[in-house]
């Protein structure tokens, strides 16, 4: 709640003195003109009395929200026994030692020791290198472009941030920077997709290279998660292949978790996320959850060679501190505040992921748990936009919301609120967040709402007279095109349309098919339709731009063979093509989900095939069963558009995973693709795939040589429109919204719910029928087809409703038969109605 202006006057006057009195240095009063009066939980007032919510919290510090009652009590108590120490031992002091190695993977517990540094993370990074040095006897250093260390002489000539240290002369000699996995900007302009995480093959290649110039050095130094560089979360691959290299080379791996530890990121460490054990932690700000200074290095014993007295501070023994701390990860583990801060940081990629296709100056959003960016930049030259960031943090100041810049040019808006933020209070800060986007960044990526009857499209259309050739081989088309000559001219085609032409085309001669793939398509109607593609399948043009596979990949394919199913094929011929090996699997019972997740794993797989709906199952199943599979780092998807409620499950129990979708139809095959830097919902259509979208419906023209289906302004039945992707690619991209129809998607059939309301009047004992949709994607998924009866209605009816319906349905038939239980009829004496109407045929129902 803010009352006055920002500063108010008796900020203002404080303000004042401060800059009277004090360096020229200080930082964060001069983009938040505030003069603190007393701060509770994520709330600081300040002198004139306003209340803003804090998303700084003390640069991370205050994990636990300003002054925790319990821990200002668990302070005020050890106040009155102990307060320096020094490094003499105290119970306070082994408490927290105790407590901190405690919080460690299983694994580094026994062999780990702890050294107490001056009370700030640059104090712990410098004893960090020191130790390294000591224990290798080596000079050099490799740290990242990027990187933040602190500011003291050697921890900021390690720091990336040239700006800071162009005046300070003879820095620490040995200083060797390579490049991040930074891949919304790679440092080797790369394409990440493509790219084969060639950022670290940098590192690996100097540093093997016998005349690679850099002697093997003390350490190797990263953070998991660039904080002050702009919330840049380091790829896996990125991580594990420098944690090979080092182990290889017997190189120390120093992780630098002062803010990314204490649980910021879901997990104590954030190397935890991935897999690793490093050789050296480094933490400090959240050690003692409520702002008393402590630092620490946690160590391979291996490491310890130092004499006596060889690494000394008088500040290291702050028993307020380890006190605190060690309550601290009482309150942490008795509030389950990991497992809050995981579904936080979810609740945050949910609300934030769409900024790019809203606004057009977002170029990115990333983050995991509660450390969050925001990038703004130049949609033309994609140059950081820092007066953006700066103007809409003012904004958010005004409203009530104190949060921080940083990164390239200080154009990432910082998201790091105490880690006991609630539902609530998030939601209201991201209210503030997205209203002062909306004001800085006015012109919105997405085109507006296209009007009725027209047309647009983002490149110019084909020549017009081949396609026409190739269609009049079809008798229907030839009448229905006849009078065309120019592009403007084409009509749009229609599913029946085609599905007519496809059907001629079959029956006359075969060389008209130019040697096609023949194949069925289940789903969509009473009857399986055919439709032809060629027999490669466009496998060789889809990878030219989509390479989600390597070598090293075990795919298990979860598309079902035969049983009118090409996407088994076409999946058999991606993994064969990028090297990869295939576990050829199919469908999955619900019954069998955990004894073939152990095969899989068993196998080594770490990419997985399958619809989005599909995936959405097995994600459930990981979810209720509190199974793992850590391994599983890529999850490839064809077909309908991969939902936000698909994507958060991903993100909830597969953080890790990349997510590689391709986009389409049976009539079309593919249309376009997506990547793991892509929105979900978002594709890049195909070179030979043109596309256009009138009154908002997709139409879809494809001008490949070797097309067979007879494909000229097909409407594929779903709605999208024009968007930068936040991918950075710069040709707009096709976002799709979902169908223009009503079908939706049972059991991962496409089924109309006119045509089984339709089906089921068809009796005539029948007044009224409505479909109910029970827990959509989930293992549970039914569909309840409930009738209103005559009053004379004969005994039987909803055994003779269901078998007249899956008779008349072919589609919904096949899927019934693999499971008779998730198709019901009932008998109601009125139909249910929702909140958009009284009268619809089709109620979605989640539980």
């Amino acid at each position: 709640m803010v009352r006055t202006a920002i500063p108010g006057p008796r900020g203002a006057a404080l303000l004042a003195s401060q800059s009277q009195r004090e360096s020229n240095a200080r930082a964060y009063p001069r983009n938040l003109p505030i003069a603190v009066a007393r701060a509770r939980g994520c709330f600081v007032e300040d002198v004139d009395g306003n209340v803003f919510v804090d998303f700084l919290s003390g640069a991370g510090v205050v994990s636990l929200g300003h002054s925790h009652p319990e821990l200002v009590a668990t302070a005020k108590a050890q106040l009155d026994e102990f307060v320096h120490g020094l490094d003499l031992p105290t119970e306070a002091k082994d408490e927290f030692v105790s407590a901190q190695l405690r919080m460690l993977p299983a694994g580094m517990r026994d062999h780990m020791r702890i050294q107490f540094c001056g009370p700030t993370g640059a104090n712990a990074v410098d004893a960090a290198i020191k130790l390294c040095k000591t224990a290798t006897g080596r000079g050099d250093v490799v740290v990242f472009s990027g990187a933040f260390h602190g500011s003291s002489t050697a921890a900021l000539s390690m720091t990336g941030w040239v700006g800071q240290k162009e005046r300070i002369a003879n820095p620490m000699p040995g200083v060797h920077f390579f490049p991040y996995s930074y891949c919304a900007r790679c440092p080797l302009s790369l394409d990440p997709d493509t790219c084969a995480t060639n950022c670290v093959a940098v590192l690996e290649n100097q540093l093997r290279d016998t005349h690679g110039g850099i002697a093997t050095p003390a350490a190797v130094v990263l953070e998991l998660v660039q904080g002050e560089g702009g919330v840049i979360p380091a790829r896996p691959e990125f991580v594990t292949r420098i944690r090979e290299l080092t182990r290889e080379l017997d190189i120390p791996l120093v992780v630098d978790e002062v803010q990314t530890g204490c649980g910021r990121t879901g997990d104590w460490f954030a190397f935890e996320r991935y897999g690793i054990e490093p050789d050296v932690v480094v933490a400090s700000k959240a050690l003692s959850g409520v702002g008393l200074p402590a630092a620490v290095i946690i160590y391979d014993e291996r490491l310890d060679v130092w004499a006596p007295g060889a690494h000394s501070g008088t500040f290291r023994g702050n028993q307020l501190a380890f006190a605190t701390g060690v309550e601290a990860i009482r309150i942490i583990e008795r509030d389950g505040v990991l497992d809050d801060v995981r579904a936080r940081g979810e609740q945050v990629r949910r609300r934030l992921s769409g900024l790019p296709a809203r606004h057009r100056h977002v170029f990115d959003v990333r983050g995991t748990g509660l450390m969050w960016g925001i990038e703004l930049a130049d949609p033309r030259t994609g140059e950081p936009r820092g007066d953006l960031a700066r103007e809409a943090q003012r904004r958010c100041l005004d409203r009530g919301l104190i949060l921080e810049t940083g990164g390239r040019a200080g154009a990432v808006l910082r998201l790091l609120p105490p880690l006991v933020v609630t539902e609530d209070v998030l939601d209201t800060a991201l209210d503030i967040v997205e209203d002062a986007l909306a004001a800085v960044t006015p012109d919105p990526t997405v085109k507006a709402r296209i009007p009725l009857e027209t047309t647009e499209s983002v490149s110019a259309p084909p020549a017009a007279g081949p396609l026409l050739a190739r269609a009049a081989r079809m008798p229907s088309l030839r009448a229905k095109y006849g009078p065309a000559t120019e592009w403007a001219d084409v009509p749009v085609l229609s599913k029946d349309e085609l599905n007519t032409a496809i059907e001629e085309l079959l029956s006359g001669e075969p060389d008209g098919r130019g040697g096609a793939y023949v194949y069925a398509s289940g789903g969509t109607i009473s009857e399986p339709r055919l439709s032809l593609i060629p027999g490669d399948m466009f496998v060789p043009d889809i990878l030219a731009h989509w390479q989600p596979l390597d070598p090293h990949d075990v795919v298990v394919n979860l598309f079902t063979p035969g049983r009118l199913w090409s996407a088994h094929y076409f999946y058999n011929a991606v993994a064969a093509a990028s090297g990869a090996a295939v576990v050829p699997f199919g469908g999955l019972a619900d019954d069998e989900l955990d004894s073939w997740i152990d095969f899989f794993q068993a196998q080594g797989c770490t990419a997985l095939a399958a619809t989005p709906t599909t995936l959405k199952r097995l994600l459930l199943h990981l979810g209720h069963s509190g199974r793992t599979w850590p391994a599983l780092r890529k999850l490839l998807w064809v077909g309908e558009k991969f939902d936000d409620a698909t994507s958060a499950l991903v993100a909830k129990h597969l953080p890790e995973a990349e997510v590689w979708g391709l986009y389409g139809s049976t009539e079309t095959w593919v249309i376009g693709w997506n990547t793991p830097l892509c929105r979900p919902d978002t594709v890049h259509p195909l070179p030979y795939q043109y596309v256009e979208l009138r009154d908002g419906a997709i139409l879809i023209t494809n001008t490949h040589e070797r097309c067979v289906n007879p494909l000229l302004r097909y409407q594929v039945g779903d709605v999208g429109e024009f968007v930068d992707c936040p991918c950075g690619r710069p040709a707009a991209a096709l976002r799709v919204l979902g169908r223009v129809d009503s079908y939706f998607k049972f059991l991962n059939q496409l089924i109309s719910p006119e045509e089984l309301v339709g089906l089921a009047c068809g009796i005539d004992d029948v007044l009224d029928a409505q479909l109910a949709l029970l827990a959509p994607g989930t293992t549970a998924e039914r569909l309840v087809l409930n009738v209103r009866s005559t009053s004379d209605s004969r005994p039987g009816l909803p055994d003779r409703v269901r078998s007249h319906v899956l008779a008349g349905h072919l589609g919904l038939g096949y899927v019934v038969s693999d499971a008779p239980a998730a198709f019901e009829v009932g008998v109601v004496d009125e139909l249910a109605s929702n909140d958009r109407t009284a009268k619809t045929p089709l109620l979605v129902i989640t539980r």
